[in-house]
């Protein structure tokens, strides 16, 4: 994981610090902050979950069985089952009622696998070139939405699938794919998972109740700026680079 974060960052270099003089040294940039982790899903344990969170959860149902759909198709025409577990029972055809039943635990243990594996999979010679591509793209960028969706609420889900462009959904639905149920869930009226009030210093801003709960929390911190003459920070750890970009606009005061 380290190697290829530093490949990532381009011209970077990971060193080993051995010289106990060096070890003091860099010991003393150490930070002594206090951190507390909270997780996203904290405190949305209430009882009103299931009304603030409903779209959210057939949102999220729609997406896996979608994404599921997707991979059948791709292991119809790619060598994906060597990166995905897929149940080798499972293939183009199989019941819509065994999909939704099997769907929820099958995105929920192999997105990532499903996302990792999406540049290296090959055609077989039952897809064009072309097709394929927009097919694999397709994919990639459902899958974004359904892990925006954790990170960042419904509006960064439904702003990954509205870069997707109409076209690409026309190409879905012309190769089979049931895109009529999530084609159907991006035309919601998306004021009913706005919050009423928004905050007084963002009374333009468009929030769900994802990211409301967001906010609480990072506004609800206490900020101790006299501890050894520092300042108390939040940082927001998300998966996708899309729902840093949807998040950094929605948190922008």
């Amino acid at each position: 994981m380290l190697v290829k974060l530093v490949e990532n960052l381009g011209k970077a270099r990971m060193s080993i610090v051995e010289e106990p003089k060096c070890k003091a040294t860099l010991e003393s940039y150490q930070s002594n902050a206090n951190m507390e982790t909270r997780t996203p899903m904290d405190g949305e344990e209430d009882s009103d979950q299931d009304s603030q969170f409903g779209f959210q959860k057939s949102f999220s149902k729609e997406l896996n069985i979608y994404i599921m759909y997707c991979v059948l198709r791709l292991a119809e025409v790619s060598d994906i089952r060597i990166y995905v577990a897929i149940d080798k029972k499972l293939k183009p055809g199989t019941a819509e009622a065994v999909i939704r039943m099997l769907a929820d635990d099958f995105v929920s243990k192999e997105l990532d696998n499903i996302q990792n594996s999406l540049n290296d999979i090959k055609p077989s010679s039952n897809i064009e070139e072309v097709q394929f591509s927009m097919l694999r793209s397709h994919t990639q960028g459902v899958c974004m939405a359904r892990s925006s969706l954790l990170d960042g609420g419904v509006y960064c889900a439904l702003r990954d699938l509205d870069e997707l462009g109409k076209a690409n959904f026309n190409f879905a639905k012309s190769i089979g794919l049931p895109t009529e149920t999530l084609v159907e869930l991006q035309m919601c009226d998306r004021d009913l998972f706005f919050i009423e009030s928004p905050p007084v210093n963002m009374p333009n801003m468009p929030l769900d109740n994802h990211v409301k709960h967001l906010i609480d929390i990072l506004t609800g911190i206490e900020r101790d700026d006299s501890f050894s003459g520092g300042n108390t920070i939040s940082l927001v750890l998300v998966q996708q680079r899309g729902t840093a970009f949807h998040l950094t606009d929605l948190l922008k005061v």
